[in-house]
């Protein structure tokens, strides 16, 4: 978790001399990969924005995304989303003086990295600037999600379900080998999960199946189900989960949701923003 903050007395650089204080403005800058499938965005950015201002009224909420790729793309399709550099940019042209950067991030890898890096040139600009930890960083949060996952997606005999999750080969990565040993030691490994980038890969976890299983339900282990979900999981090519499964003899089933569409999961981002902005802060 990163902290950048300014003492409450000290002047922003380059602020006027006012015979009045400011009066505080808080503001919650919502921080996503972002995706350029309409339906994926509504479905699980826009639902957790929306119940965040549901939840957290007294905070104005802005919007970035990390992806440059998606936001040329949008952009391309008339839709403008700022990254987080801009979007600091935009809230303190706007006046706010308390800012919570929260993102909706799955784990601490590169994107959060990045947009720690992002963020700390703003440090003096703000009387507050905080950024929140990803969906997933305590062993309390896997258990959490690994829980809530497996109840959404029971197995019967036969079955198995996989979860996609992104991968990488950032430290951080060790989470999602942790979120695998949960849910195989807790299911006599008819759940698992397997990576696109990193490992584990489909073809390591569908070697481990237990041998009665007939049918695999795969399910993407990320905010949105965008490109990956679509291509990646769900695909034609020889390379998709699917097809890799379907020509080991397996019956296979694609869910195309993102996480952020599951109630279950908004709330555990409710907590985290909760934990980001503090209690005091909440009214």
């Amino acid at each position: 978790m990163v902290y950048c903050t300014r003492a409450e007395n000290q002047a922003p650089q380059n602020a006027a001399i006012c015979e009045e204080p400011m009066a505080d403005k808080k503001g919650i800058l919502a921080v996503s990969f972002g995706t350029s499938y309409e339906r994926a965005r509504k479905e699980a950015i826009d639902a957790v924005e929306e119940q965040w201002r549901s939840v957290f009224p007294d905070c104005e909420l802005r919007r970035a995304f990390t992806s440059p790729r998606i936001i040329r793309r949008l952009a391309a399709q008339g839709l403008s989303v700022p990254d987080v550099t801009q979007a600091l940019k935009h809230m303190k042209a706007e006046g706010f003086t308390h800012v919570w950067v929260q993102p909706t991030l799955l784990i601490p890898g590169e994107e959060y990295d990045r947009l720690c890096e992002a963020v700390k040139p703003f440090a003096c600009d703000f009387a507050l600037l905080k950024v929140g930890e990803p969906l997933l960083c305590q062993e309390e949060d896997c258990d959490n999600t690994v829980r809530i996952v497996m109840k959404k997606y029971p197995v019967r005999s036969g079955e198995a379900c996989i979860l996609m999750g992104h991968g990488t080969a950032h430290d951080a990565g060790h989470i999602y080998q942790r979120i695998r040993r949960k849910m195989e030691e807790q299911s006599e490994g008819r759940y698992s999960l397997a990576t696109v980038e990193g490992d584990p890969g489909i073809e390591e976890v569908a070697e481990k199946l237990p041998g009665d299983v007939r049918k695999v339900t795969l399910v993407p282990f990320m905010l949105v189900a965008g490109d990956h979900a679509m291509n990646d999981m769900a695909g034609e090519e020889p390379g998709s989960f699917r097809s890799v499964l379907e020509a080991k003899g397996y019956e296979v089933e694609c869910v195309i949701r993102g996480m952020g569409a599951y109630p279950e999961i908004r709330a555990l981002y409710d907590a985290k923003l909760r934990k980001n902005l503090g209690e005091e802060t909440i009214v």
